[in-house]
């Protein structure tokens, strides 16, 4: 085997903008905070991570982040 390690993550993507327009709609037109935000999008991770890892949101990369089919 040429490589020396194979990392496997799970990768979730937020959309902070998007965040932040949900938020005003559910509060009434009020922005968000930076510290809002991330706290939402901790406990969304939070909740990701605990759920059953699907093939999709897995990736295979080698020790120099090459993708590993």
């Amino acid at each position: 085997m040429k490589n020396k390690y194979i990392v496997c993550q799970r990768t979730f993507t937020y959309d902070l903008e998007q965040i932040a327009n949900d938020w005003k709609v559910m509060n009434g037109n009020v922005a968000p905070t930076d510290e809002e935000i991330w706290e939402l999008v901790k406990e969304w991770a939070e909740e990701d991570m605990r759920s059953p890892a699907s093939r999709h949101d897995i990736t295979w990369v080698d020790e120099d982040g090459n993708p590993l089919d």
